[in-house]
């Protein structure tokens, strides 16, 4: 009899770690109600962090892209952003 390991077993799908995206999460959800050189600040703050996080391999390379064009559609894209990272966090 030859049995089969993991057979039908679903692979996790790639994620952000939860402390990487939640510091992002929050700063995406305040640039989507703020205004003026505050939001224009958090938006730097918040495509300085996608870049490092990036470059720290703290991202999965299947999400990079995705991850990278929401970070860099700011601040029009913001609230779709953040609904994306719950989404792809955990």
């Amino acid at each position: 009899m030859l049995v089969l390991g993991g057979c039908g077993a679903q692979k996790p799908r790639p994620h952000l770690q939860r402390a990487d995206a939640a510091p992002l999460l929050a700063l995406a959800q305040r640039i989507a109600t703020e205004r003026g050189p505050a939001r224009t600040r958090d938006v730097r703050r918040l495509q300085a962090q996608a870049i490092a996080l990036v470059n720290a391999h703290r991202v999965p390379a299947s999400l990079q892209e995705t991850f990278m064009s929401g970070a860099n559609a700011l601040p029009a894209q913001a609230g779709v952003f953040a609904a994306w990272l719950e989404k792809n966090s955990g």
